[in-house]
Order: C-alpha cells, then sequence, then structure tokens
C-alpha cells in the first residue's frame, strides 16, 4: 500500500475521531458552547441560605438559555449553602443579576436562574472568575399546594368549630329563653332599675355638659385670657428664680455638710476631752470640793481682814483711820533716811581702817597711818 494513502486514512480517522469527540461532548453538556468547554469558562461561587434540589450538574440559566452548570454543592459549617458554578466563557454576567433556585412544575428539577435584581443600587459591571455572590430561593409550587392542602384541611376543622360552635349558641339561646321566661319578674325589676340608673347618668351627663360650659364662658372671657396670658409670660421668669433657688439650696446643704462634717470633727475633739475627765471624774470632783473649801477660807479671811480695816481698834485700822499716825510714821520715815545717809561715810572709813590692819599684820601701822588716806596699802572706796 502506498504510504501516502496510508497517511491519508490515518488523518480521515483522526479527524472523524475529533469530529466524533467534539459532538460527544456538545451532546453530554446539554448545549454548553464548545468554548466554554475547552477552557474558556469561569467559575462564581453563590451562597443560598438553602438549595433544595440542587446538585452538580444542575443547569444555569439566564433567561431561559443554559450558561453553565453547578460542578460542587458544599454545606457551609454554621447555616447555608455554597454552590460552585462554572460559567460558560462567552457568556457574561453582571453584579445587578441575581442567582436564584427555582423548580420546573410540574417535575420540580431544580434550576439556577440569573434575573434582575431589585436593588438600584448594584453596578453593572460584569462578574470575574472566582466572585462572591448571594443567591436568594424561589418559592416551590409543590410547596404551595401542600400548603393549600393544609390549608384546605384547615378550613375543614374551622368549619366543624363553626358549626360545634353554632349548636352551642342554639343550646345557650333555648337556656336564656328558659331562663327568661322563669325569672320574667325579676328581669323586670332589673329593667325599672336600668332605667332608673340611665336617667340619673343622663342627669350627671347634664351637669357635666353645664360645668364644661361654664368652664368654656370662663376661658372665653378677656380677663382670664389676660391673667393665663401674663401667667405664661411670667413662667419663664419664675423658672429662673427656681433654678437660683435650687442653686442656693444646693450651696446651702453643701454648707450644711460642711458644718455638719466640722460638728462632727468638734464633737471627736470633745469626746477626745470628755473622756479622760469622765475617767477622772471622781478625783477632778475631789480637787474641785477641796478647791472650793480654800476658796471659803479665803473669802472668810478677806471678810475678816476687810472688817479689820474697817474698825479704827486694830493697828491697820488706826493707821487707816489716824492721820496724825501715818504723817508721824511719814517724819520718821525721813529721820531714818537722813541718819543713813550721815552714817555712810563712817562705815567707809571704817572699812578703810580695816583694809590697812590687814594689809600691815605687824602692827607698823599706828591710828595716824591708818587714817592717812595716802599711806601704802591704801583702798579707794568712792565716797
Amino acid at each position: 500500500m502506498d504510504e501516502r494513502v496510508l497517511q491519508f486514512r490515518v488523518g480521515v480517522v483522526m479527524l472523524v475521531a475529533v469530529i466524533l469527540t467534539v459532538v460527544l461532548m456538545f451532546i453530554l453538556t446539554d448545549g454548553v458552547p464548545l468554548a466554554g468547554v475547552l477552557g474558556n469558562d469561569y467559575e462564581l461561587y453563590i451562597t443560598f441560605p438553602e438549595a433544595p434540589g440542587v446538585k452538580v450538574d444542575t443547569p444555569i440559566q439566564r433567561d431561559g438559555v443554559l450558561i453553565g452548570r453547578v460542578t460542587d454543592v458544599e454545606l457551609l459549617p454554621e447555616t447555608g449553602v455554597r454552590v460552585t458554578a462554572r460559567i460558560d466563557g462567552e457568556r457574561t454576567l453582571r453584579q445587578d443579576q441575581v442567582p436564584r433556585i427555582t423548580s420546573k412544575f410540574p417535575l420540580g428539577n431544580a434550576v439556577v436562574e440569573f434575573v434582575p435584581s431589585s436593588d438600584p443600587s448594584l453596578p453593572e459591571e460584569p462578574l470575574e472568575n472566582g466572585d462572591e455572590i448571594q443567591g436568594a430561593v424561589a418559592g416551590d409550587p409543590l410547596k404551595a399546594l401542600e400548603r393549600f392542602a393544609q390549608l384546605d384541611a384547615d378550613l375543614k376543622v374551622a368549619i366543624q368549630s363553626i358549626s360545634r360552635a353554632g349548636n352551642e349558641a342554639t343550646v345557650l339561646a333555648s337556656n336564656v329563653n328558659a331562663l327568661v321566661d322563669n325569672n320574667a319578674t325579676q328581669l323586670n325589676r332589673l329593667v325599672q332599675k336600668t332605667e332608673v340608673v340611665i336617667d340619673g347618668f343622663r342627669t350627671t351627663l347634664t351637669s357635666a355638659n353645664a360645668t364644661f360650659q361654664n368652664v368654656n364662658e370662663l376661658f372665653e372671657e378677656e380677663d382670664f385670657k389676660g391673667e393665663m396670658q401674663r401667667a405664661f409670660q411670667e413662667m419663664p421668669q419664675l423658672v429662673s428664680e427656681a433654678r437660683v433657688a435650687v442653686g442656693e439650696a444646693r450651696v446651702a446643704f453643701n454648707r450644711f455638710g460642711e458644718a455638719s462634717e466640722t460638728f462632727r470633727r468638734n464633737m471627736n475633739n470633745l469626746e477626745g476631752i470628755t473622756q479622760p475627765l469622765g475617767e477622772r471624774g471622781e478625783a477632778i470632783v475631789t480637787n474641785v470640793e477641796r478647791s472650793l473649801g480654800s476658796i471659803d477660807g479665803l473669802v472668810s479671811n478677806v471678810n475678816d481682814f476687810t472688817r479689820s480695816l474697817n474698825t479704827s481698834e486694830g493697828t491697820l485700822g488706826m493707821l487707816v483711820h489716824d492721820p496724825d499716825l501715818y504723817l508721824r510714821l511719814d517724819r520718821a520715815a525721813a529721820n531714818v533716811e537722813e541718819i543713813t545717809r550721815r552714817v555712810m561715810p563712817i562705815v567707809d572709813d571704817a572699812r578703810i581702817a580695816v583694809d590697812k590692819v590687814a594689809r600691815d599684820p605687824g602692827g607698823s601701822i599706828g591710828v595716824r597711818s591708818v587714817l592717812d588716806r595716802s599711806s601704802p596699802g591704801l583702798k579707794h572706796f568712792p565716797q
């Protein structure tokens, strides 16, 4: 076989194999473009509060067109589900489009569908590979049918309850009729008393109406309005005066507190003084009694001395009451002073003589030398 023919056949087989591979991939990806399968697609990470029916290969649509599939479903540790979505690279999604999980009725297959967001603040910038977005879950028609069935059951229960209530109301009405028939007289009395109460209430309302009219007339008087206006005008001044009074009262309370503290310290000091006095009370009282006795004797002596001065019989009384005696005593004192003045030179001479004799113990100094002031051994005393 020619080598070229062999190479041509091998090339045809390879081309057919590639075509078959592409067709199979197109069929298996349910219409996803080949560009996305060949590596131009990108991934988005969508967080849902729940993901009913979502699994790997769940279709992702936008406006009813398939644009990708779910590649991973991860249950978050605390709450929620994290879905990994692989999107065709030729399909552009914006940030103002929100993924929502819906169910295709009546089969109930889950679909992740991108719908426009109701939030106008979201930008129109395209989503990129690796972006984290938040998704929502649409209502399930099957759950709505289940709720409707439950509502039907609840409605039947409510109708049965209403029927029972109607029967009980019928029984109650029968009992009331029997009670009215048996107590007609008492009911008449009750109606009469009710009429009396209503009349009294009507009278009270009339009096209250008259009172309100009087109050209205009072408010409509010009004098009253003027007084009220002046009162409202003086209100700020009264408030300011009240504030001043409160401030002064606060200062007074502070001073009272300081005075109380001072009084407390004084009482503590007084307690420190009175406590030793209390401990030595008996000795102090004894000393006070002795002192009072001494003072009493002193007062008695002073009284006796005063009486002696007032009488002229004693020495002091005669001295006080006799002027001649006082004059004689005065003259005697003057004479004593004169005698003392004259005796002083004699005492000086005697002192000099004794000094000379003391300086000449041999006795060579006679009376004349003693009297000579110029001899050796003389001490000159002041005149």
